[in-house]
């Protein structure tokens, strides 16, 4: 089973919003991780918002994209599972 637990981060940054501070709009930066998918052509990207459960994942990889869906909430933050 390929995670986020076993691929290989490639590269991880943390976004911050680049608002003014207002009522009820969060501040909190976006954690934005790119691993290497399991064929190697591409990525699959994660965020994840600091201090919230906002997740997504995507598979940014045409060949991966077709061979597997992206499943988040599964005990991992995401896994890939065959189609």
């Amino acid at each position: 089973m390929y995670t986020d637990e076993n691929a290989t981060v490639l590269k991880r940054e943390e976004v911050s919003p680049n608002i003014a501070p207002r009522p009820g709009v969060s501040l909190a930066p976006t954690v934005r991780t790119v691993y290497a998918c399991p064929c190697g052509a591409g990525t699959i990207t994660d965020a994840r918002v600091s201090g919230f459960g906002d997740h997504w994942a995507t598979i940014d990889c045409p060949i991966c994209r077709d061979r597997y869906d992206i499943v988040t909430g599964c005990g991992h933050m995401w896994e890939l599972r065959p189609k």
